[in-house]
């Protein structure tokens, strides 16, 4: 994470950004939504998509830009915990519901759905939040793996 990212929206820079997001979505929406977010050790880029059209190929199998429905980065010393950061992301996207699917790139070790951030005192566990936040599935994966994996894409 860059220096001067993890800034908080106010709820009218929100509201802004949520207009300005390509796939803008009424809040009854009822059908799948998938979060990614980048997860550092001082902030946390968060990314709500909708899923790749019908027309995706086995070679770049990419949710293109226009199918974001928001974004949003916090700086992560303002949340007792990840679990807080996705709930505000969430309650500012405007849904009313969770995301169907979702893929944290943590940076830290990940076993068994879990990564302690030591110098957070933070524990994230993907069964844990599924329950709490109501996603069905979560992944956690090593944020550095992560970066392997968009390479490959």
């Amino acid at each position: 994470m860059g220096a001067g990212a993890g800034t908080q929206s106010t709820p009218k820079q929100a509201a802004e950004k949520k207009r300005a997001c390509m796939a803008n979505l009424r809040h009854d929406y009822a059908g799948d939504m998938l979060l990614a977010a980048d997860v550092g050790g001082t902030s946390s880029r968060m990314h709500l998509f909708l899923p790749p059209g019908e027309h995706v190929t086995d070679v770049a199998p990419l949710v293109p830009p226009n199918r974001m429905i928001y974004s949003n980065h916090y700086s992560n010393n303002k949340f007792d915990t990840f679990t807080d950061v996705v709930r505000t992301f969430l309650k500012e996207a405007g849904m009313d519901r969770p995301p169907r699917l979702a893929c944290f790139a943590v940076a830290g070790v990940v076993v068994e759905g879990r990564c302690n951030f030591v110098n957070r005192g933070w524990v994230i566990s993907a069964r844990q939040m599924e329950v709490d936040i109501g996603i069905e599935k979560i992944e956690l994966i090593n944020d550095f793996a992560a970066q392997g994996y968009g390479i490959i894409s």
